[in-house]
């Protein structure tokens, strides 16, 4: 209701909104206000509204209606209705409109727009008024259960707030409360009935009995209040007389005007006999009985009221005797009789006695006892304690003062003490006072009348084990007497005594024989027995000690022999039998250390329930008494009482053994036992179902006891037998069946529900064995009970149950808790129970459903967006009204929990389902999402919904967001706004939208508050995440410009994790409050530039500097995974990822990698000292990681840090040497993942392996590792490679030993992780495009020669980890081969230590073995280049060379390669795919064959003569290929052509070196014909070199038509070319610099192949040297290489090379020379310098190449010298004419005299050094000098010398060769 400060109506303006349910559930502690002194100042605010209760509310008056009229904020619909409303309800108009408006706030279902449209439509108008009206006596009860609950506990030392209740009670007594209480009582109960006249034509009869019922409910609630006050006052008989006169006038509350329309209405007559009863128990309590327990019979309280007031005592009397017509007036009449014989034992008791007959007569206890269980039913109600306690001390006293048998029926007074003392606070006082009177004689003389009135005394007894079970045992280990009737014994067994009426026994006496378990039950000989008579039956009572346990047990296992003997038990067996199992039940409930004792009658229930269930017509509370004490025994004994009851045959089982699911639901093989013949047979035809509950129940206890231990297969099978039966035929139909008393059947589906939510929840427990089958275990194919009951919901009739019982829906709900007088208790609490266990199980079920299955009926229908019938709501709009519910919290929080669930999970729109209801819907959310007092869980749970619906529902989340779009003022826009949206709009955030109450909760001064507790600011900042991870920029623009938004995100950071103190709920929440504001942070960056980003962003994150947080958060992240990396942390999966450290790693991953991204420069982490904290962190919670991979939590969190350490050790490249430390305890890391066995610890393998080989491939040469790290690390990588069997092998898919790619982690582990982790990568572009762009490539610095892992090394991988490259492209033993050969590479001095490691694993066997299976099926690309490279090192070592020499290298490649290259050689000659290969990888299969050609031309050059011929039978094998692809350079120049033909030139130039010995090994005509190839590629080199326009004529066509055959290619080069382009021999172009990158990228790689030509054909010739000095050398053993020609080389086929060839290029490096001094452009970083391979290097080509002054000035020598040396082979061969010798020497000494003039103007402007030898490959190029060509030498430049220079000593070589030899 509306919160009121007095008597007056203050204006509508100054009042709070405040439902009169809100202020209940603040003042009563459910709401989020918990501080007292929050409560304190709700009760003093509200202390008025507490005086005047119901008189509060006003009639109508015309002053009220005057002021409604003149409030202009009240529209003339609105002031229409308030004026209908306030006739309707006689409510004074101002109040009407606070209460129509705390209606509409609270209660009401619909929009403002929908709220017009009904007050237009008058037939809506009633039906509103007709809700309000509702509304209004929901209010009216609340209030009063605000005044209940303030007197309830207002003694309660131990309730929270009871100084603050006692504090505004004190002030309500000063005000003279009780009067108005009562004031308040007397108006209801005279109050008129509403009439048609005077409340209008809406006021039917209906509503008037609806009215009147509302008046019995508030009367009885004002006399419970009333009661409660009484009883906390001191001398409550002060208020005596008044309420006398009151009651006895109103006759006990029936006398009300309008009882006459009541007399059809069942519940009205409930209400009047609680009326009544109340009347009584006030009057009683007024009479102050309690100072007169235990008074002794002399003594009389001086200061009772009563006993010095003769004129109130006579008026009492006159009014109590004409009492006596009511049953209520019982209590009355027998608490003043009590009085009387307390307070005047002497005076005249005749009238007395009188009421006390009359009492008796009305049959009080049995009408006390049946009005206390009704309040019993009421759970948790002071009211009913407060009744029991009254009852108690009146039946004490009356018990004390008088006779049981002058009281009516003694089992009337049994009956009502048992209700009694069901109360432990009464069973307590029993025990601690009551010992020697009162309830005690009861018991006392129970005893006496025992085993004659058998149950009397077990009745006692029962409710009194609660507190006293060791003493009630031990009272019954020794009972004294033995009652029986004398007629049972034999004349001649007794005989006579001096004592009258005393026998004596004269021999034993069997009362039960001995049974099979039991020697039975004898009454000793000689035991004194004494007659007495009773209702003129002759008893005797034999007194000697007896256990009446042993008689238990005598009675219950004769019964068994009765049954079995084939007699039917009779009534009076069946009654002690329960009466017995009910006392053990109780006491072992209550003590369980007496079980041992109680074990032979415990033992018994079993026979006992196989026995009871053969018999025709077994007793069904017999039974169920039977299986609710074995439920007690299953508690402690479950595997016990599993096994006992199972032989009995009493519950379901089955003999199969269920395979799966499907098979083991159909409920074949599944036999339902006795219960279920009980089922059919008895209850569900009677409609009571005592076992079925019993069964349900124990079930229960069995399945919460079972699952955690191990089990056998068969129990396992059985207890999936049990709960299939249950799903099957229980849960499917309860509804359906007939219920005598109808609380059965809720009753019944709830405890099918908690079996459910046991097997769903509970059962499968984590870290079982494999023999436990609760869990399904791929060796042993068992459908586990989990599975098989998921499978029972989705697709057999029990999910239509589950979904019947959450279709309930919110209006029958709220009609069950009007119909108990608006209190949440009884029948409503019950279906409340009902629906949230629904709720959570259906939770549970989307959450377990299997993924990849059929779709299921539930699914089905709960995911439809219609039900198929007219006007009714959606199911999905059903769960989503609850959120109207205020009563429980649970419930709403429960059911948005499931729309969340179905927001993940349903392929749907929520927003389609709710209709029209949406806005409403939405509109109630953030009602109670901003209410300061809201439930803490619910508020957390709308969250968490809007979080997930920003994803996976964009109509949802934009109806929650609900931003508007408006016209700005010109000039208006800040810049900000500018950046990030068109200039035309505005966005701002709606007046209903979520972002307020986020907004306002994470607001820096309240958090850490009530208003910002620390879950609530976790889902806060979650849903702020979620924004920013989907980039919904509208509403990121809005909320990045808003005041202090980014100082409220990052507070967090800026303050110090705390101490755990509140449990591990309150540090989860606080560890994900840090990592969600560390990912917005991150997020921002990444999506806005650093000069966009907002100034207070840019301020936050300069202060995360300057504050040193960033290393804080690492040391702290690194503090939380040592501490938990020593716990247990095993859960399920799903709660695995949501874990708060695996949140934190996310997170803080994120945030690293954006940091080391172009993105993150703004973060400001660039300072070495804090990277290289961070890493050091890093590393060190990996180790202490490892030390504990039994948990699930330490192998993912292991993973994780893993893959980050990997990332940012390749990110920052400036402090990869200092994290040389860590390299022992990675190892050491890396050894406990490969002994744990772990498949999930697989993705750290691959990560730390790739961290291992990039810190190996930057160390320095001081960073030497210890013999024992690799001896560590050798079989580990052994290992990692026997794992590319699964590259040749079919292995099934599930195996182990297929180990995940980096690849494969990167975007399964970085992409899904950020959907399991909650999101904790930045997800999609940030991974794939954003840090894949900052990832740089390893630099090579170990010396070896450059161009040898150009882009397809541990470069690659780090791109591919982060996503730019195909998945599964790196396995695990591709990058156990790279950590190899980093670890070989590096340790090149110490190869005995490593060798011999080698040989003793076998490694080199290993992997010439997996190459050559890789190869022959063509699988394991990236591992066979892997291996390849990792050989090409190793052959540049010459012991490693021997060894894989011996371990017969040559022999495992050279075939398999040759199939290679025949299967797809063609392809690459003729350029197919170069296209291609430029959009994909690279790397291909003819990779691998030019690879492998490298590594033999590396062992050719290492082991020389010893490799001959097997380098020989290789170039035998793949002569042919090697000559085609010579010969292809001549029509395609693509880049795989030109890299095949380097390498291949490389190998014929390793080859050359032994030119006499291959004259010696080949054959002549393959000589000639090599050297013939040879020659050619030079021709056909220099020739496309010379003239760069017909090379980019050529590309761009080859580039244009890519799929054309050799036979094609080589028309487009001869014919297609224009012919002006094919005979050009000016060479002023090459001194032109407009030519693409392409061209000159080929030019360079031509000039390397010509280089290995020409390098080749100098080993062919002679000795320059030699042919100078030695005129004996036979010039005819060498081969004449080229043609005496002199012209310029061509593309034609038919032109023979000539030493035009060699002129022709000695003139272009010349030029290219000064190109290069004139361009002066260096090589950029990622260029890589070509190089003329020596012996010892590798020959691998790289992917680009560009032109180089040392490469330029070998080739130019080489050409010199071979000019030289051919010129001098021709002048001295005898067989050649004169004349062509003549013209050789004048043609060679014009063209080197041109020649020498040129390189000399060269040198004179400054050109670099002249020999390759002294030029480094960084070395600054210089661009070309024109030079004119001459055919005339000049004598200035033949006699100019070169310089003294140790670079031009060559040139003065050719210069004096010129001048000796060609004058």
């Amino acid at each position: 209701m509306v919160q009121h400060t007095s008597n007056k109506m203050a204006p509508s303006t100054t009042r709070t909104l405040r439902c009169n349910h809100e202020l209940l559930q603040i003042i009563s502690g459910r709401s989020a206000v918990k501080a007292p002194s929050l409560i304190a100042e709700e009760l003093s605010t509200h202390e008025s509204l507490f005086l005047h209760g119901l008189q509060y509310y006003k009639q109508q008056s015309k002053e009220a209606e005057t002021k409604l009229k003149d409030d202009k904020n009240v529209s003339k619909l609105e002031l229409q209705f308030l004026q209908q409303l306030g006739q309707f309800l006689d409510l004074d108009a101002v109040q009407c409109k606070d209460l129509f408006e705390a209606y509409i706030l609270n209660a009401f279902r619909g929009t403002g727009a929908q709220l017009q449209s009904i007050l237009k439509d008058e037939r809506s108008v009633q039906a509103l008024l007709q809700k309000v009206w509702e509304y209004y006596f929901t209010e009216r009860m609340m209030l009063l259960h605000c005044i209940k609950h303030l007197l309830s506990f207002l003694r309660d030392s131990d309730h929270p707030f009871q100084e603050q209740y006692l504090e505004c009670v004190l002030n309500l007594e000063k005000s003279k409360v009780y009067d108005k209480l009562l004031l308040q009582y007397e108006t209801s109960f005279n109050a008129p009935v509403p009439t048609r006249q005077k409340r209008g034509p809406l006021m039917s009869e209906r509503h008037s009995i609806r009215w009147c019922l509302q008046a019995l409910t508030e009367q009885c609630e004002l006399l419970e209040i009333i009661l409660l006050y009484v009883r906390g006052q001191e001398d409550p008989s002060e208020n005596l007389l008044n309420l006398a006169q009151l009651f006895q006038k109103q006759a006990f509350g029936t006398r009300q005007p309008y009882r006459h329309l009541l007399d059809a209405e069942e519940s009205a007559h409930h209400l009047t006999a609680r009326i009544s009863f109340l009347c009584s128990m006030l009057l009683v309590e007024s009479m102050n009985l309690d100072p007169l327990i235990g008074l002794p019979a002399s003594d009389k309280p001086s200061s009772h009221r009563l006993a010095s007031n003769e004129k109130l005592v006579g008026e009492l009397s006159s009014i109590i005797q004409n009492l006596g017509s009511q049953p209520s007036h019982g209590p009355v009449l027998i608490a003043w009789l009590v009085l009387h014989g307390t307070l005047w034992p002497e005076a005249d008791m005749t009238g007395v006695r009188r009421l006390g007959q009359q009492a008796v007569q009305l049959q009080v206890f049995c009408y006390i006892s049946s009005q206390l269980r009704t309040l019993s039913t009421e759970k948790k109600s002071v009211i009913s304690l407060m009744c029991h306690v009254i009852v108690y001390t009146l039946l004490t006293l009356v018990l004390t003062l008088f006779r049981e048998d002058t009281l009516g029926t003694r089992d009337d007074l049994i009956h009502l003490a048992c209700q009694l003392l069901k109360q432990p606070q009464l069973c307590q006082e029993f025990w601690d006072n009551d010992i020697e009177g009162g309830i005690f004689s009861l018991l006392h003389s129970s005893t006496n009348s025992f085993p004659l009135d058998f149950n009397p005394l077990l009745q006692l007894l029962t409710p009194l084990t609660s507190e006293g079970s060791k003493q009630v045992f031990a009272f019954l280990e020794h009972l004294p007497t033995f009652t029986e009737p004398l007629d049972n014994n034999r004349s001649v067994d007794l005989q006579s005594t001096n004592q009258k009426g005393v026998w004596k026994l004269m021999q034993d006496k069997i009362l039960l024989p001995e049974g099979d378990h039991c020697q039975g039950f004898i009454i000793p000989a000689g035991s004194l027995g004494s007659q007495l008579q009773r209702n003129r039956v002759d008893l005797i009572r034999w007194s000697f000690d007896f256990s009446g346990w042993w008689l238990f047990h005598s009675l219950i296992d004769w019964l068994l022999v009765r049954i079995r003997q084939g007699s039917i038990p009779s009534g009076v067996q069946v009654s002690q039998s329960e009466a017995i199992i009910d006392l053990v039940t109780h006491t072992l409930e209550a003590d369980w250390s007496l079980s041992s004792k109680l074990q032979p009658i415990t033992d018994c229930l079993y026979q006992l329930l196989s026995s009871l269930t053969s018999l025709t017509n077994p007793p069904l509370g017999l039974l169920s008494v039977c299986l609710k004490c074995i439920g007690v025994l299953a508690k402690h004994q479950p595997r016990q009482v599993w096994q006992s009851i199972q032989k009995s045959g009493f519950l379901p089982h089955t003999g199969n053994v269920y395979s799966n699911a499907a098979e083991a639901i159909s409920g074949e093989g599944i036999y339902p036992a006795e219960y279920g013949k009980l089922l059919v047979s008895q209850e569900q035809p009677t409609g009571e179902y005592p076992v079925t509950l019993e069964f349900l129940r124990l079930l229960k206890i069995l399945l919460e006891g079972l699952c955690t231990s191990d089990v056998d297969i068969a129990t396992h099978q059985d207890l999936l037998a049990c709960v299939v039966f249950v799903q099957r035929e229980i849960f499917s139909a309860f509804h359906n069946w007939r219920y005598a008393p109808f609380d059965d059947r809720e009753e019944v589906g709830k405890c099918s529900l908690d079996i459910f939510h046991i097997v769903l929840h509970v059962l499968p427990t984590i870290g079982q064995t494999k023999a436990a089958p609760f869990v399904a275990d791929a060796s042993k194919t068992i459908a586990s009970i989990r599975e098989t009951c998921v499978h029972g919901f989705l697709y057999t009739p029990a999910g239509e149950a589950l979904l019947y019982i959450i279709a309930s829906g919110i209006d029958i709900l709220e009609q069950r808790i009007i119909d108990q007088g608006s209190t949440f208790e009884c029948a409503a609490e019950r279906l409340s129970q009902l629906i949230k266990l629904s709720l959570s199980i259906l939770n549970r079920l989307l959450l377990l459903k299997p993924p990849g299955q059929p779709p299921c009926p539930l699914v089905q229908t709960l995911t439809s967006h219609t039900t198929g019938l007219p006007h009714q709501p959606h199911l999905i709009g059903l769960i989503a009204g609850y959120i109207y519910h205020r009563h429980d919290p649970r419930l709403p929080t429960l059911a948005t929990l499931l729309l969340k669930r179905v927001a993940m999970v349903a392929p749907m729109s929520i927003f389609g389902c709710l209709g029209s209801q949406a806005a409403a819907i939405r509109d109630i959310y953030l009602s109670r999402l901003q209410a300061h007092s809201e439930d803490e869980r619910l508020k957390v749970g709308i969250l968490e919904l809007l979080t997930v619906a920003v994803e996976t529902q964009p109509g949802l989340s934009e109806l929650f967001l609900n931003l508007e779009k408006v016209k700005p003022e010109p000039g208006e826009q800040s810049e900000a706004e500018t950046s990030t949206l068109p200039s035309s709009t505005k966005v701002e955030i709606g007046k209903i939208s979520c972002l307020h109450a986020v907004l306002d909760t994470i607001e820096e001064v309240k958090q850490g508050t009530t208003h910002c507790p620390p879950d609530l600011h976790c889902a806060a900042l979650g849903f702020l995440q979620a924004l920013w991870l989907d980039c919904r920029e509208t509403a990121l623009s809005v909320l990045r410009i808003r005041p202090k938004f980014w100082d409220d995100v990052a507070a967090p950071l800026f303050k110090h994790l705390p101490v755990p103190e509140g449990g591990s709920q309150s540090i989860s929440s606080q560890i994900k409050i840090r990592a969600y504001a560390f990912k917005i942070l991150a997020l921002e960056c990444y999506y806005v530039s650093r000069e966009n980003l907002q100034k207070d962003l840019k301020t936050v994150l300069k202060k995360l500097k300057q504050d040193d947080r960033y290393t804080y958060w690492s040391k702290c992240i690194h503090t939380l995974l040592e501490s938990a990396a020593g716990q247990q942390t095993d859960c399920e999966e799903y709660l695995i990822r949501q874990h708060e450290l695996l949140v934190l790693i996310q997170a803080w991953r994120t945030f690293l990698l954006v940091s080391a991204s172009p993105h993150g420069k703004a973060m400001e982490l660039s300072d070495s000292k804090i990277q290289s904290v961070i890493l050091s962190d890093i590393a060190a919670s990996i180790h202490c990681q490892s030390h504990q991979f039994d948990s699930v939590l330490n192998q993912k969190a292991c993973s994780l840090l893993s893959s980050l350490y990997m990332s940012l050790l390749t990110h920052w490249t400036n402090i990869q040497v200092s994290q040389w430390k860590h390299m022992d305890s990675l190892v050491a890391v890396l050894e406990r993942i490969m002994d744990s066995d772990s498949p999930g610890l697989s993705n750290a393998v691959t990560s730390i392996t790739t961290a291992l080989t990039t810190l190996l491939k930057q160390r320095t040469s001081k960073q030497a590792l210890h013999v024992e790290t690799i001896e560590s690390l050798l079989p580990i990588i052994c290992l990692a490679l026997q794992y590319s069997s699964h590259f040749y092998l079919k292995l099934p898919s599930t195996t182990k030993q297929s180990l995940p790619s980096v690849g494969g982690y990167a975007q399964g582990s970085d992409r899904g992780a950020g959907l399991d982790y909650g999101r904790g990568t930045v997800q999609g572009s940030v991974t794939a495009s954003g840090l894949s762009s900052t990832i740089t490539a390893l630099k090579d610095v170990s010396g070896r020669p450059a161009g040898t892992r150009s882009m397809n090394g541990l470069e690659q991988i780090q791109q591919d980890i982060t996503g730019s490259l195909p998945v599964s492209k790196y396995s695990m033993p591709t990058i156990a081969a790279y950590l190899l050969d980093e670890l070989l590479v590096g340790e090149k001095l110490r190869v005995s230590v490593w060798l011999p490691l080698l040989r003793q694993h076998g490694v080199l066997n290993l992997l010439l073995t997996t190459l050559q299976s890789c190869m022959q099926v063509q699988q394991g690309l990236h591992y066979t280049e892997a291996v390849l490279l990792l050989l090409l090192d190793l052959a540049s070592i010459p012991q490693a060379a021997e060894s894989m020499q011996t371990s017969g290298l040559i022999q495992q490649i050279c075939l398999p390669l040759l199939q290679l290259h025949q299967q797809n050689g063609e392809a690459m000659l003729t350029g197919n795919n170069m296209a291609k290969s430029k959009k994909t990888d690279t790397l291909t299969w003819l990779s691998i064959y030019r690879h492998s050609i490298s590594v033999v031309t590396v062992m050719l050059g290492t082991l020389q003569h010893s490799f001959l011929p097997d380098a020989l039978d290789f170039f035998g094998v793949h002569r042919e290929r090697m000559m085609q692809c010579l010969d292809a350079v001549r029509y395609n120049q693509s880049q795989a052509c030109l890299m095949e033909a380097e390498t291949t030139s490389a190998f014929i130039y390793q080859l050359s070196h032994f030119a006499k010995e291959l004259g010696s090994r080949m054959r002549t005509g393959e000589v000639q014909g090599l050297l013939l190839c040879v020659t050619s590629l030079c021709h056909c080199c220099v020739a496309l070199l010379i003239r760069p326009k017909l090379l980019q004529y050529l590309t761009e066509k080859s580039t244009k038509h890519t799929n054309m055959n050799k036979q094609e290619r080589m028309v487009l080069t001869m014919n297609g070319t224009p012919i002006r382009l094919r005979q050009q021999t000016s060479t002023t172009d090459l001194a032109e610099n407009k030519y693409s990158l392409e061209v000159q990228h080929i030019q360079a790689r031509l000039l390397v192949i010509l280089g290995h030509g020409l390098a080749a054909l100098r080993h062919f010739s002679p000795d320059l040297l030699t042919i100078l000095l030695n005129p004996s050398v036979d010039i005819l053993e060498y081969q004449m290489l080229l043609g005496l020609g002199f012209s310029t080389p061509t593309l034609e086929t038919d032109i023979e090379p000539s030493f035009g060839l060699l002129i022709s290029c000695i003139n272009m490096c010349v030029q290219l020379l000064s190109k290069l001094d004139c361009s002066k452009t260096s090589l950029s970083p990622d260029e890589t310098a070509p190089t003329i391979l020596p012996v010892s290097g590798s020959s691998m080509p790289a992917q680009q190449r560009y032109m180089d002054r040392p490469m330029i000035m070998f080739i130019l020598e080489t050409s010199v010298e071979l000019l030289m040396v051919q010129g001098l082979r021709c002048l001295k061969d005898p067989t050649l004419p004169v004349r062509d010798r003549q013209i050789v020497k004048r043609e060679l000494g014009t063209e080197l005299a041109t020649f020498l003039q040129s390189l000399q103007r060269y040198f004179r402007r400054g050109g670099g050094p002249s020999s390759p030898s002294s030029a480094s490959p960084s070395t600054s190029s210089t661009s070309l000098l024109r030079t004119p060509s001459t055919s005339i030498l000049s004598k200035s430049s033949s006699h100019t010398l070169f310089s003294q220079a140790p670079e031009q000593a060559f040139f003065r070589v050719v210069q004096h060769f010129m001048q000796q030899i060609l004058r």
